[in-house]
């Protein structure tokens, strides 16, 4: 769950600035607002099943391994990781939403929401 929290947004990202000639524009404004939300509603429910007087270590991936040296690619979940999941991801997901709207005329909007 906190891999696709962490790389959600970037994979909408990607898809709309690189393939959004493929996706159209509003096809790259759902995509990255729909993956925002998406992200925003998994934080709400990492918020309240990861234990608060515990930090918890989550490792994505290997990123070093020689001999006996290990180095990996993790993220630190704690209390104030969750509360700065929820507030970052549902204030983004809002102003993606919102900008929908607001940039109707826009000609860029694929680039914008990239």
């Amino acid at each position: 769950m906190f891999t696709t929290i962490l790389f959600a947004p970037l994979i909408g990202a990607i898809l709309a600035g690189f393939f959004h000639r493929g996706l159209g524009e509003r096809g790259a404004m759902l995509v990255t607002s729909g993956l925002l939300v998406i992200t925003a509603l998994l934080s709400w429910v990492a918020f309240f099943q990861i234990d608060h007087s515990v930090a918890r270590s989550i490792t994505l991936f290997r990123w070093i391994d020689s001999g006996s040296m290990s180095v990996d690619w993790a993220i630190r979940v704690d209390t104030l990781t969750a509360v700065m999941l929820v507030v970052v991801t549902n204030v983004s997901a809002v102003v993606h939403v919102y900008s929908m709207g607001y940039m109707e005329e826009d000609p860029s909007k694929p680039r914008f929401f990239a």
